[in-house]
């Protein structure tokens, strides 16, 4: 995902879509609170590094994992071993 719109669009036949291709399509990514929190918190992190550094030019990747309705391992549980997130300042738990 980028800031500028410019050049945002795939090429026919293209298998991964970009910002505008999504958006014409009224899509969006679907996240609980708790993890869009997260989101938002590293997006800050990231941007406040970046501009420390005289850096403007952000990406952002976002991968998609289909889960099964009956999969109810939370993303951000405590007992999943590959949380790469730093909970311990969360006053939510």
């Amino acid at each position: 995902l980028k800031g500028s719109t410019k050049g945002r669009r795939a090429k026919r036949g293209d298998t991964v879509q970009k910002d505008l291709d999504i958006m014409d399509e009224g899509r969006k990514l679907h996240v609980g609170p708790k993890v869009k929190n997260h989101i938002m918190a590293q997006l800050k992190k990231d941007s406040t590094f970046l501009a420390k550094l005289g850096i403007m030019d952000y990406s952002l990747l976002v991968g998609v994992h289909h889960r099964l309705d009956n999969d109810d391992e939370s993303l951000y549980s405590d007992n999943n071993n590959n949380n790469t997130t730093n909970d311990d300042d969360d006053d939510d738990d």
